[in-house]
């Protein structure tokens, strides 16, 4: 005798709405989305299955945001967009802290000015942008500084000749698009970097 574990159980009992509670209890999750006197429906997503590797849209990259919020008060934080699609307005604030944003290997969206403003209050706020990125600084301090070191910075990897170029290490931007960082520092500051 060749009986399985399926053999076993009998189905459930069809959806009614007279049927006793218990019945509806117990019911497979395949006859709850199946009405009565329907074809069987297709089975819902696993949610343990590994996400989708495919992208968002047509062009490969996350749907934009319209805007982000980051701050730090008496802490840290960082963000990164690399493969992303970086949000049109990002708000920082950075009392007694410091905030961390690697535009590295983002991409701006076309046809849009992204607005990057700041606040840094005894803080400081980092903004990283290869050279090649459009991004424009103005700003207002108070015993502080807003500045874009791109290109004046010296670390251990300039010693080198590169490998590949700054340019072929992350994507390329729109010609439409830039970023705008604005925004106060009082007796703290706000530096685009590499």
């Amino acid at each position: 005798m060749n009986a399985t574990a399926e053999d076993d159980f009998e189905s459930p009992p069809p959806y009614t709405p007279q049927a006793h509670p218990t019945q509806l209890i117990f019911r497979t999750p395949r006859s709850l989305l199946t009405p009565p006197g329907q074809p069987p429906t297709e089975h819902p997503p696993n949610p343990l299955a590994p996400p989708s590797l495919q992208p968002d849209s047509a062009l490969g990259q996350s749907a934009p945001i319209p805007s982000k919020t980051y701050a730090a008060i008496l802490s840290g934080t960082s963000a990164t967009f690399k493969g992303l699609v970086i949000p049109r307005r990002i708000v920082v604030l950075s009392l007694l802290g410091g905030v961390d944003l690697d535009l590295r290997g983002g991409i701006l969206e076309p046809q849009v000015v992204t607005q990057i403003e700041c606040c840094a209050i005894l803080g400081g706020i980092t903004v990283r942008a290869p050279l090649e990125f459009p991004i424009e600084i103005n700003g207002f301090a108070i015993l502080g500084g807003f500045s874009d070191v791109r290109g004046t910075q010296f670390d251990k990897k300039s010693i080198r000749e590169p490998l590949l170029s700054e340019s072929s290490l992350f994507p390329e931007q729109a010609q439409d698009a830039s970023a705008v960082v604005t925004g106060f520092s009082l007796l703290g500051g706000v530096a685009v970097m590499t």
